[in-house]
This record gives C-alpha cells, sequence and structure tokens, in this order.
C-alpha cells in the first residue's frame, strides 16, 4: 500500500452523524432554494488601481513615482439571492 502525504482535515470529536443526517433531511425537504440570501462585504480605494510588479533590468530596483493619494475608502455591503441583488448598502468609510 503507498502512502500520500496529505491535508489533514478537522473534525470534531463529538460529531454525530445521526444527527447531522436528520439536519440535512429536515432541510433538503423544507428549505427551497429561493429562500437562501447571502451576503458579503467588499471595498474600494485608490490603492486598488495600482500595479503591484513590473519589469526592470536585473540589479536594479523597480519603482513607480505616483501621487499617494488613496481617496476615500468605501465598503458595499450587498445580499445576493437567486433573484439577483436583493438590497446592498454603500457606507464610506470601513464596516467594523
Amino acid at each position: 500500500m503507498l502512502a500520500t502525504y496529505e491535508l489533514l482535515r478537522l473534525r470534531a470529536r463529538l460529531r454525530n452523524e445521526t444527527e447531522i443526517n436528520l439536519f440535512k433531511s429536515l432541510i433538503r425537504h423544507t428549505i427551497l432554494a429561493i429562500h437562501i440570501m447571502a451576503t458579503d462585504e467588499t471595498s474600494k480605494d485608490g490603492r486598488t488601481l495600482y500595479r503591484r510588479k513590473g519589469y526592470v533590468q536585473q540589479g536594479e530596483t523597480a519603482i513607480m513615482q505616483n501621487d499617494i493619494d488613496r481617496g476615500g475608502r468605501w465598503s458595499l455591503l450587498p445580499v445576493m439571492s437567486t433573484r439577483g441583488y436583493e438590497a446592498e448598502r454603500v457606507i464610506a468609510g470601513s464596516v467594523q
């Protein structure tokens, strides 16, 4: 038998497969896809348009000179469903 080196998966010691399967069955038969909504946060400021890497002759330092004005920071909080965007909130600054 050949052995392989794989990433370990963490599994709770108190995991109850019967309870997990009952929950999955309940969800599968009572929740429709239109009931599920997902949200995520994204943000934007002036830094996101700058390159991170560039070409340069070997032995030289790659330098990009530019005004370092980050501008305002904006956060976007959308709520998505199978019907598309349900709601969104745009906030000036960061969300904590």
